[in-house]
């Protein structure tokens, strides 16, 4: 497809020199598992690097580009071909882990490690061709100026946002503290316009409260590994003892993982001083063991703890999981982790693009590479096959509408038959399944159609979270263990 962009303009020399930056790696911002305290001493040989670039990258990209130039029918974008090259070159080595980021990547990543970014503080979802707000977070623009979870979000900045994945309406809305950003928004069968001041928003990857039933356990859920997080924890169990508790339950159940030396200081609470907390071997200096110690911080904790794992739980959170349970501080209690045992480093190449090279494994305290393998907790338990359903919605992932594919209208069943509105499983939007609609409608006092439309959705979506909420499994065998 031929784009109206701006011309090429650059000298080969100045794309060359994009290219190798590549490859003359500049000690910098280094992150990891994702780390952010490795030493490659990769600086002192930039000079010796950039003289050997093999002849053949060198002539390969000084002919495409002229070629390029020269032959192309179309115009071409000089950020997007740069890009486009410093991509294919990295993603070369074949490891999926391994990757050049541009400037959006390079920003969230930035965002998601910093524990902090700047918008209006609401989580989001796709919902049909609109997007639906999650929950706003507490004390932020979007819970200040009153919007609620389930509200639709169907424009931004006077325009029409149908269609649009989550990703792109986030790039739409966040924005520098300060600036001013409108949404359109549909509750119920009532919309409007509401006008946000953008502001700092804290990512708080660190949440808790006493169990309901047994008030001397702690409940702490660790959404991910961020800078923020080991303060955050330090305070939740501060609290939590206060409060009176005697035992924790972790939950790092789909926790993506984060930053390495995050995590290993919060290992360091839970596990006795001089036991290692995990391995990392590479091609420098071969296996180093990462020990406890009061270096890594002096907040302990001897209370009983028991941890809960799925399979997203992967990289950081199963260096976590692993430390644990190795050295006898917890029992896992879930399903097999994701199974990623090996870790990134991230150096900048520009001040807004960098590179994320897969530079090491990691190893459990007892030496074992759980790469691709996971993690088996000692007490395996699955959730309700129910917590396994797709969220109902009115198109399918192919594009098509719900009525025309049979896998999601047999969802959209298995969910009405979960929530005690019985029908057959037929695949076919038939009477019976109009009339389990209609009831469901008139119970929640929605409009009456017995068609499947955003609202009853939404609905049916809620209250299947709910239902899961409410019979967690896994969660009810950690606080049996925990008791």
């Amino acid at each position: 497809m031929l784009k109206n962009k701006k011309m090429i303009t650059f000298s080969v020399s100045s794309f060359l020199g994009m290219i190798a930056l590549t490859i003359i790696l500049s000690v910098g911002l280094t992150y990891g598992v994702i780390q952010e305290k490795i030493d490659m001493n990769y600086s002192d040989e930039t000079s010796s690097t950039q003289s050997a670039l093999p002849s053949r990258l060198v002539k390969g990209l000084s002919k495409s580009y002229e070629l390029m130039k020269k032959v192309y029918i179309g115009e071409l974008d000089e950020d997007t071909l740069i890009d486009g090259a410093l991509s294919g070159f990295v993603s070369a080595a074949g490891d999926k882990y391994t990757a050049y980021l541009n400037e959006k990547e390079w920003e969230s990543l930035q965002q998601s490690t910093d524990g902090e970014f700047e918008g209006v503080g609401i989580e989001i979802e796709k919902s049909g061709d609109y997007i639906r707000i999650v929950s706003p977070y507490d004390n932020t623009p979007a819970s200040k100026a009153g919007l609620r979870a389930d509200d639709l979000i169907i424009g931004v900045d006077g325009e029409d946002i149908a269609g649009k994945s989550v990703n792109e309406l986030a790039m739409k809305v966040r924005g520098k503290k300060g600036t001013s950003v409108s949404l359109k928004i549909r509750r119920g069968s009532s919309e409007f316009d509401v006008t946000l001041v953008r502001d700092s928003i804290p990512l708080n990857s660190v949440t808790h409260r006493l169990d309901d039933a047994n008030k001397h356990i702690g409940i702490i859920r660790i959404s991910s590994f961020a800078k923020t997080t080991y303060d955050e924890l330090v305070e939740a169990i501060t609290a939590l003892r206060k409060e009176g508790a005697t035992s924790f339950v972790i939950d790092v159940r789909s926790n993506p993982g984060g930053l390495l030396n995050s995590v290993e200081q919060i290992a360091n609470m839970f596990v006795e001083t001089g036991q290692v907390l995990y391995q990392m071997d590479n091609k420098k200096d071969g296996i180093q063991k990462s020990v406890a110690n009061s270096s890594l911080g002096t907040f302990k904790v001897t209370e009983p703890v028991i941890v809960l794992v799925n399979n997203g739980s992967a990289s950081a959170a199963e260096i976590f999981a692993a430390a644990l349970s190795e050295n006898n501080r917890a029992t896992l209690v879930g399903t097999k982790t994701f199974g990623k045992g090996t870790a990134q480093s991230i150096f900048p190449l520009t001040d807004s693009t960098g590179i994320k090279i897969t530079y090491s494994k990691w190893l459990t305290p007892n030496g074992e590479w759980i790469h691709e393998k996971g993690i088996e907790p000692q007490e395996v338990v699955e959730l309700p096959e129910y917590a396994t359903y797709n969220r109902v919605s009115l198109s399918s992932s192919e594009g098509t509408k719900l009525e025309e594919n049979m896998q999601d209208v047999l969802n959209l069943q298995r969910v009405l038959n979960t929530l005690d509105y019985p029908v057959y499983l037929t695949g076919m939007i038939d009477e019976q399944t109009q009339a389990a609609i209609k009831t469901l409608q008139s119970s929640q006092q929605l409009e009456v159609t017995g068609a499947l439309n955003e609202q009853t959705a939404d609905v049916l979506n809620h209250l299947l979270a709910e239902k899961v909420k409410g019979n967690d499994t896994q969660l009810k065998k950690a606080l049996e263990l925990a008791k």
